[in-house]
């Protein structure tokens, strides 16, 4: 949950460099973005499938073995693996269609629009991720 509270500002702040025109910013913000994210969320199912997974670590929690915490789990995987498809995605086909230094392209136009669409994803991915959360654990 902290990762998902210093990654969000800083997607925005990413954003912003792009309204800018500092696309140099944005991709060095992109990049440092991606790998931390790409490393905490990796940890982060490394000690979670160590421990057993959810449902194991929210044994004895309220909402355990009820429709809500499935359904919040499902929820939060159909948005956190589609964000992930998406930025992958998205990090790839700029790191190999944009010049260096990155400048507007014939290809920006589908960028902007995937990139807005990631941006949303990933607010949902970590809206559902904090109801995870409190249904597992905190509830």
């Amino acid at each position: 949950m902290v990762s998902l509270a210093v990654i969000l500002p800083l997607m925005i702040a990413s954003y912003a460099q792009v309204r800018k025109r500092n696309y140099r910013g944005h991709k060095r913000l992109q990049l440092v973005l991606t790998v931390a994210l790409f490393v905490a969320v990796t940890l982060f199912e490394i000690d979670l499938q160590l421990s057993g997974g959810v449902e194991e670590l929210a044994k004895g929690g309220t909402y355990y073995g009820t429709e809500l915490l499935s359904n919040s789990l499902y929820v939060h995987l159909l948005f956190s693996v589609t964000t992930f498809f998406l930025w992958m995605g998205l990090f790839v086909s700029a790191w190999f269609s944009f010049p260096k230094p990155p400048v507007p392209t014939p290809k920006s136009g589908t960028h902007r629009i995937l990139g807005r669409i990631a941006m949303i994803d990933m607010v949902l991915t970590a809206v559902t991720g904090v109801e995870v959360y409190l249904v597992a654990f905190a509830l």
